[in-house]
C-alpha cells in the first residue's frame, strides 16, 4: 500500500517568513485603508472647519448690520427731528458717527434720495440724490430697516454700502437715516477678527453678488462680480462647499453661507494643496513604512525561528485554552518573553473570571436600581397629583366661606383679610402642585390659537398688578401693541409671564425695578422678564428650572413657594416649541429670564 507523497519540507525560517509576511500583508492593506480614511476624514473636517468659518463670519456680518441698526434707530428717535431742526441734527449725528469706528458717514435722506444732510460735509453743503435707490425703494416699501449693495458715494466718491432705517413721524416715514459702511471697515471689523485655520482668504459679498471685502488684494477686485461657477452655486443653495478657482485664478475649496436677513454671503476659500497635501503625505508616508516593516518582519522572522518556534507553538495551545474557557498551561521556555505571555495569559484568564462575575453583579444591581427609582418616581407623581387634590378639596369651601363673609360686610378686619391672603396662596400652591401633576403625567393638551403677545403681556401685568404694588416696585412695560404674533393658548401663555413676573417681584426687595419686553428676533418671539433683584448664584443657574428647586431667601422675603413656579414655566414654554432660559452676574445683581416661542405672522394671526 502506498502512502501519498508528504508535502516538501521546508526550514522553519522560511515557514515564520511566509507566517509573518501572510499576517502583515492583510495588516497593512488594513492600515492602507484606514490611512486613506484618516486622511479622507481629515480632510472633510478641513473643508467642515471652511464651512464653520464662513457660517460664523456670516453670522458676524449680521451681528454687525444688527448692531447698526440699533444704533441707528437710537438716532431715529432724536427730538431734533421732532423739531425738524436739522442743523442742530446734523451735530448730533457728527458726534454719533465719531463713536462708530465701521462708518463712514451718516446721511439723512428724504423719500425721495435727496440727501438733507451728511456728516462728511458741513451742515447746508448742497447734496445730491443718493447713489443706491434700490435699498431705499425697498425700505419704503416694507417700512423695515434694509441693507443695501456696494455702490460708489457721490459725495465721498469712495465705496460704500448703506444700512438705512426709517425715521416715522405721526405713523409716516418722514425721513431715511443711513450709516454708509466701507469695505475697509467690514473687513478690520468683521473678517480679520475671527480665528484663522487653513483660510487662504475671506470675502463678502452683497446681496447683488458683488464683492465688498476680500481678505487678499481687495484694491483688485471690491467692485467685481463673484465667479460663474459660485453665481451657479447660489442660485440652489445658500450654503455648501466646493472645488473652485478663486477669482485672481488661485485653484481653492470654497465654503460659502448667505445670511438670511441681509442675504450677504460670505465665502472662506483655502488652496488646495493646503487641504489635499496632507492626504499625499500621509500616503508615501504609509507605503515607506509598509515596506519597511515587511523586511524587517522577514528578517526577524529567520534570525529568530529556533529560539521562537517551541515557543511559538506552546503560546498557541495556552491561548486557544483561554478562548475556551480553560486555564493556559504553556511549556518551560529560555525566552523572557514567552515566559511573561506564560503569566500573562494566566492572569487573563483569573481577570476575565472575575470580571465576568462583577459584571454580572453590576448588571443586577443596576436593574435593580432602576426598578426602585422608576417606583420611587411612580410614587411621587401619584402622591403629588394626590396631595394636591386633597388641598384642594377642603381649600374650596374656605375661599368661598371667606368671599360670603365679605360679602356680609365681615371682611374688613385684619385677621379676615390674613386669612384671605393666605389661603389664596395656598390655593396658588395647590395649583403648582397639580399642574406639575398633569405635566409630568402628560395630562396637558393645548387648544392653540394665534395671539398678540400684547394681550398676553397685559393680562400677566393685571394678575401680578397687586403684588408688585405691594412691595413698591416700578414696572416697565416694552411690548408692542401688533406684529408679535403666536400661536398658542392664551391661559398658558398667561401662566408662563405671571410666574415670570411674580418671581421678580417676590426676589426683587421693595422698591426695586421689574422690566417686561418683546421684540421680534427672526423667526421667534423674544420675550424678557428682567429685574434688579437679589440675583441667582452661577452653581443655580444649570438647575433653575427643576422641579423643587429654589433660589436663596433672603430675610425680607413675604412669601414662599415649592419651587415649582419655574418648572412649570418650562414645561409650558416646551410645550409650545419654544424655550427659556436663565442669566444672572451674581448675587445682588439680579437676573434675567428670556422666553423664546415661534413667531407667526400678524395676516396669519387675523385670519
Amino acid at each position: 500500500m502506498k502512502h501519498p507523497p508528504l508535502p516538501r519540507a521546508r526550514p522553519l525560517r522560511q515557514h515564520l517568513a511566509l507566517l509573518v509576511l501572510g499576517t502583515l500583508l492583510p495588516l497593512v492593506v488594513f492600515s492602507t485603508l484606514v490611512v486613506l480614511r484618516l486622511a479622507s476624514e481629515q480632510r472633510d473636517a478641513a473643508l467642515r472647519r471652511l464651512s464653520h468659518s464662513s457660517l460664523l463670519m456670516g453670522e458676524s456680518v449680521e451681528q454687525e448690520f444688527s448692531s447698526t441698526i440699533r444704533t441707528l434707530e437710537a438716532l431715529a428717535g432724536s427730538d431734533r427731528l421732532d423739531r425738524n431742526d436739522l442743523k442742530a441734527f446734523w451735530a448730533e449725528a457728527s458726534r454719533a458717527r465719531s463713536t462708530q469706528p465701521t462708518w463712514l458717514a451718516i446721511m439723512l435722506v428724504a423719500p425721495s434720495g435727496q440727501q438733507l444732510l451728511t456728516t462728511v460735509r458741513p451742515y447746508g453743503t448742497p447734496l445730491p440724490h443718493i447713489a443706491e435707490m434700490e435699498s431705499l425703494r425697498r425700505l419704503l416699501k416694507t417700512g423695515e430697516p434694509t441693507v443695501g449693495t456696494l455702490a460708489r458715494g457721490r459725495v465721498t466718491g469712495l465705496w460704500a454700502f448703506p444700512v438705512r432705517v426709517p425715521v416715522r413721524r405721526n405713523g409716516k416715514i418722514r425721513f431715511v437715516l443711513t450709516a454708509a459702511i466701507t469695505p475697509e471697515a467690514l473687513t478690520q471689523a468683521v473678517v480679520r477678527r475671527l480665528p484663522v485655520g487653513e483660510e487662504w482668504t475671506r470675502t463678502v459679498l452683497d446681496s447683488n453678488h458683488v464683492v465688498v471685502a476680500r481678505t487678499r488684494n481687495p484694491e483688485q477686485f471690491i467692485g467685481h462680480s463673484a465667479t460663474p461657477r459660485l453665481l451657479n452655486r447660489l442660485r440652489t443653495t445658500d450654503e455648501g462647499v466646493f472645488r473652485n478657482t478663486a477669482i485672481d485664478g488661485v485653484p481653492v475649496y470654497a465654503a460659502y453661507y448667505r445670511t438670511h436677513q441681509a442675504h450677504w454671503v460670505t465665502i472662506v476659500a483655502a488652496e488646495t494643496t493646503a487641504i489635499d497635501g496632507p492626504v499625499t503625505a500621509w500616503l508615501a508616508a504609509m507605503a515607506g513604512a509598509a515596506v519597511a516593516v515587511l523586511l524587517l518582519s522577514g528578517a526577524g522572522a529567520y534570525g529568530l525561528s529556533r529560539r521562537l518556534s517551541h515557543g511559538i507553538g506552546s503560546a498557541a495551545k495556552a491561548a486557544s485554552a483561554l478562548a475556551h474557557g480553560q486555564s493556559p498551561v504553556m511549556s518551560p521556555s529560555s525566552v523572557c518573553e514567552i515566559v511573561g505571555l506564560s503569566d500573562a495569559l494566566d492572569r487573563s484568564s483569573k481577570l476575565l473570571v472575575q470580571r465576568a462575575a462583577e459584571r454580572d453583579e453590576h448588571l443586577a444591581r443596576a436593574d435593580e436600581a432602576r426598578e426602585q427609582a422608576e417606583s420611587a418616581n411612580r410614587a411621587k407623581d401619584e402622591f403629588l397629583a394626590m396631595l394636591g387634590h386633597e388641598l384642594r378639596n377642603p381649600l374650596s369651601p374656605i375661599i368661598t366661606s371667606l368671599e360670603l363673609l365679605r360679602m356680609r360686610g365681615a371682611g374688613e378686619g385684619r385677621e379676615w383679610k390674613i386669612i384671605d391672603r393666605q389661603t389664596r396662596h395656598m390655593a396658588t400652591l395647590v395649583e403648582d402642585l397639580l399642574d406639575v401633576s398633569r405635566i409630568t403625567r402628560g395630562k396637558i393638551e393645548l387648544v392653540r390659537t394665534p395671539l398678540e403677545i400684547s394681550t398676553i403681556a397685559a393680562s400677566a401685568v393685571e394678575m401680578t398688578a397687586p403684588l408688585i404694588a405691594e412691595f413698591q416696585h416700578t414696572l416697565t412695560v416694552d411690548v408692542a401693541e401688533h406684529g408679535l404674533c403666536v400661536e398658542g393658548e392664551a391661559p398658558r401663555l398667561t401662566q408662563v409671564l405671571t410666574n415670570l413676573l411674580t418671581n421678580a417681584a417676590r426676589y426683587t426687595p421693595p422698591g426695586g425695578r421689574i422690566e417686561l419686553a418683546a421684540r421680534r428676533d427672526g423667526a421667534w418671539v423674544e420675550l424678557t422678564v428682567r429685574d434688579t433683584g437679589q440675583g441667582l448664584p452661577p452653581e443655580l443657574l444649570p438647575q433653575i428650572f427643576e422641579v423643587f428647586t429654589q433660589g436663596p431667601r433672603s430675610p425680607d422675603r413675604q412669601q414662599g413657594g415649592l419651587g415649582l413656579g419655574l418648572a412649570i414655566v418650562r414645561n409650558l414654554v416646551l410645550l409650545h416649541g419654544g424655550t427659556v432660559t436663565a442669566a444672572s452676574d451674581g448675587p445682588g445683581k439680579g437676573s434675567t429670564f428670556t422666553v423664546r416661542l415661534p413667531a407667526v405672522e400678524p395676516a396669519k394671526s387675523v385670519e
